[in-house]
């Protein structure tokens, strides 16, 4: 975890639009393609630009950091983002930064503030931007569809998290050159689907929300208690699986022209996993609502689910 922090990893601060910002016109509030090619252009020829510079003044104001050590190496549309980096950031800097609740500072800042491109409850030190993929993310808010998964003689029902969100952990070409365990889906070769909880990781003091982030970077481990036979536990039934899912409170800054509004609410979280199709994959007596899966390299973790509860 420490290694992973003493990296320029990158951040990206994304805004309804650039009202606010110095430099910027009512021309390019109609039309914020010339404006972010402009600042793009003068990233990539090294000199400086009034917008960047004022975006990055505000960046320091907010992460109490120096303007110099804020780097911002790529502008871009999806409301209007920009991608930057903090110089020789340390374990210890971003640590504080994270207590000192950056959305509600980022929203002190910027008039126009959005969003950090991860939810709030992954912003901690165990994670990095670095681990997700926009390409992976999927809201299942409003469906509850049912699909039959993995090879023609052994397909596995798949049930939509129905009310969940999905934030993509970055998986693609991570276990070599063949991505249709995952990818496109419906594939032949597609992995059945499952969940996995870490609410019972406060058991041996780990926090749950860590503990996703070391089984995406390090893998499973087998269950500690194996009534369904030892190995690494899972469900392909959302509801089964949200038992083991953990909550969390978390005091959310919504910024509504300026009018920053603080609003305790409530989330709970599980891993989507994928499991290697094969009839010697799960123990004897995994059954249709919890599975054991014999091998911890036949489960893999390939998003994050998240949903907000009473």
């Amino acid at each position: 975890i420490h290694e992973a922090f003493e990296k320029n990893k990158p951040f990206t601060l994304r805004l309804k639009n650039m009202q606010g910002l110095y430099g910027v016109t009512d021309d390019d509030m109609k039309d914020d393609t010339k404006k972010l090619i402009e600042m793009q252009t003068a990233i990539d020829n090294g000199v400086a630009h009034p917008t960047l510079t004022h975006v990055k003044n505000k960046l320091s104001a907010a992460l109490g950091v120096k303007k110099e050590r804020i780097i911002i190496s790529e502008v871009f549309s999806g409301s209007d983002c920009f991608k930057y980096t903090v110089d020789s950031l340390t374990f210890q800097e971003k640590q504080r930064m994270i207590q000192g609740d950056p959305t509600r500072r980022l929203a002190q800042q910027f008039q126009q503030f959005k969003e950090l491109k991860i939810h709030p409850l992954l912003f901690r030190p165990a994670f990095d931007v670095a681990n997700f993929d926009k390409k992976g993310d999927k809201s299942f808010v409003s469906l509850s569809s049912k699909y039959q998964i993995g090879p023609a003689n052994m397909k596995k029902e798949y049930t939509q998290p129905t009310g969940w969100t999905r934030y993509g952990l970055k998986v693609l070409n991570k276990y070599g050159n063949d991505d249709t365990w995952l990818h496109p889906f419906n594939d032949a070769g597609n992995w059945w689907r499952a969940f996995h909880g870490t609410k019972r990781a406060q058991v041996y003091n780990v926090d749950p929300a860590d503990a996703m982030a070391n089984i995406h970077n390090n893998g499973f481990l087998p269950a500690q208690r194996a009534a369904y036979g030892p190995g690494v536990y899972c469900s392909p039934k959302p509801p089964t699986a949200e038992g083991y899912a953990a909550e969390v409170t978390m005091d959310i800054q919504d910024n509504n022209n300026g009018n920053i509004q603080t609003q305790r609410k409530k989330f709970k979280f599980m891993l989507q996993v994928a499991v290697k199709p094969g009839a010697n994959t799960l123990t004897p007596r995994s059954d249709d609502n919890v599975w054991s899966v014999q091998n911890k390299d036949d489960i893999r973790a390939y998003g994050i689910l998240i949903k907000e509860v009473p």
